[in-house]
């Protein structure tokens, strides 16, 4: 089980080293103008400006810090536990056509609405280590309970 989630890490990109820019965007639709951009010069910033999810997932230094307070098999055991709910998650937004976008070894998350204001997420003070959040420019983001996906989707997206 521990081996399995450790592979599950390594290809989530979690043992990348921090600074290293692990933003995909490979799921977000090519018609869409999904902006993510340095912010006043800091490439610690993702700005979001479109319907999306966002899958928020820790970097190795938060990995490490959480190992130490948990302990290992403890990590473990809810590590796994969250990579259940964020595969079901995706998998149930791929089917309903929206787009994600993950995020890692960033700091700060620049939500921009259409009425020009701005919300900034501070991703290191987030209260769970995988996170996943709802955006519609026209709405407030949300942080989502990963466990009721379709719940979720239906209140924020319909």
């Amino acid at each position: 089980m521990k081996y399995l989630l450790l592979c599950c890490l390594m290809v989530m990109g979690c043992t990348t080293n921090q600074t290293k820019d692990t933003t995909d965007l490979g799921q977000i639709d090519s018609k869409d103008t999904l902006l993510v951009q340095n912010v006043q010069g800091h490439a610690d910033t993702v700005v979001i400006e479109k319907r999306i999810a966002l899958f928020i997932s820790p970097d190795t230094i938060q990995i490490e810090k959480s190992k130490k307070e948990l302990g290992e098999e403890n990590f473990y055991v809810g590590a796994d536990d969250y990579m259940f709910y964020m595969s079901n998650a995706r998998d149930f937004l791929d089917s309903m056509k929206i787009a994600t976008l993950d995020i890692q070894g960033k700091k700060f998350v620049k939500f921009m609405y259409s009425n020009k204001s701005q919300q900034i997420i501070a991703l290191d003070t987030l209260p769970a280590l995988w996170s996943i959040y709802f955006f519609d420019p026209n709405k407030k983001v949300k942080d989502v309970d990963m466990t009721m996906i379709k719940e979720e989707y239906e209140n924020y997206f319909q």
